[in-house]
């Protein structure tokens, strides 16, 4: 399975640097998050799950383009070769 850099802690560290709250006085949501890691560790296809894009709000819209901004990932591997890998990262905030 792809590992971003640092493992699951770093991963969550750079959403809450890079992750800017809508304005508003409370925000609470929670984000599944789809997407592919490619043969060369990169994000790809990134996505809320059962979301249609056009119908994003902006924290969702935020929240994709902060996952677009990761590129410290391994790639996957399957009998010693890489391959890309779909995976799922929920977010709560």
């Amino acid at each position: 399975m792809p590992e971003y850099e640092g493992g699951s802690m770093a991963l969550l560290q750079f959403f809450a640097n890079n992750f800017e709250y809508p304005k508003q006085e409370q925000f609470q949501a929670t984000f599944i998050m789809e997407f592919i890691v490619d043969k060369k560790g990169k994000v790809t296809a990134p996505r809320i799950k059962g979301k249609d894009i056009s119908k994003l709000t902006e924290a969702e819209k935020k929240v994709l383009d902060v996952l677009e901004q990761t590129s410290k990932w391994s790639a996957g591997s399957c009998n010693g070769k890489k391959v890309p890998v779909k995976m799922f990262l929920p977010l709560r905030f």
